[in-house]
């Protein structure tokens, strides 16, 4: 029998003789001993902070330096509690859950990986390519305006408090695997200034999140300056959707636009 204590390691591990080896998983937490801090951990996270930089900046376990990460594990392993979100059938892939009260404090959990637990899938990468690619001047006509697909780019300065502000946000939106490529452009260099002012976004002001489909060089912008929030941002996007639905109801930029308002 082996027995392993949080105290030393964190990992939560009661004993492996009640382990089920059909079922194994690969999750992340975040452990504190206050449930206001990690109530605002948690908060954070929502707002599109990264959770392992949050585990390894708040976590109180050893796991915190790699980020949160406990590696895998099979049912039985972890007291009762933990494994009761991690195990359950319900519980999505990469979703945030928490606060989560053991006898060592507060959790955030994450399940990275799954098997042998119902229906349960991992979460399908996205097919739109990098999230959140950082463009040029030099590379935003080939893979922005000639492409055949939709693309959502934000504009921004590394001066910007503003900017500043909105980045998290952006992060997150462009990590949940949006129906449209996401990228970014730096406006403080000279050339993406230039693009950015012929566009029109400098007259907006930053941070600007335009939409484009390859067949308007303009593009729609749903952001204007303003650092918005994860849930109105995505009712910007979905706003901007509908703006280039209204410009082109019977072209290509109507179907592309079609589809990403409907998902």
């Amino acid at each position: 029998m082996h027995k392993f204590f949080c105290t030393a390691t964190c990992l939560l591990v009661l004993s492996v003789i009640t382990a089920d080896a059909k079922k194994s998983a690969k999750a992340s937490h975040i452990l504190v001993k206050e449930k206001s801090d990690i109530e605002a951990v948690q908060k954070r996270i929502e707002e599109g902070a990264d959770f392992a930089d949050e585990a390894k900046a708040h976590s109180t376990c050893p796991s915190g330096k790699k980020g949160g990460d406990l590696g895998n594990f099979g049912e039985g392993q972890m007291v009762k509690e933990f494994d009761a979100v991690v195990f359950d059938p319900k519980t999505e892939i990469g979703k945030v859950y928490g606060p989560v009260k053991t006898q060592f404090g507060y959790h955030l959990i994450q399940v990275v990986e799954r098997q042998g637990v119902g229906e349960e899938k991992p979460k399908k990468k996205s097919k739109k390519g990098k999230v959140n690619e950082e463009l040029s001047a030099s590379t935003f006509k080939e893979k922005v305006l000639d492409s055949k697909e939709a693309w959502a780019v934000e504009f921004y300065s590394s001066r910007c408090g503003s900017c500043k502000e909105f980045a998290p946000t952006w992060k997150s939106y462009a990590s949940d695997s949006p129906p449209v490529k996401t990228g970014q452009l730096n406006i403080d260099d000279s050339d993406n200034m230039k693009l950015a002012t012929d566009l029109g976004v400098m007259a907006e002001g930053i941070p600007n999140v335009r939409i484009f489909t390859g067949e308007d060089p303009q593009g729609v912008s749903a952001v204007k300056g303003d650092a918005l929030s994860l849930g109105d941002l995505k009712k910007a996007m979905k706003s901007g959707f509908k703006g280039l639905k209204k410009k082109g109801k019977k072209t290509g930029i109507y179907r592309k636009a079609n589809a990403a308002d409907e998902q």
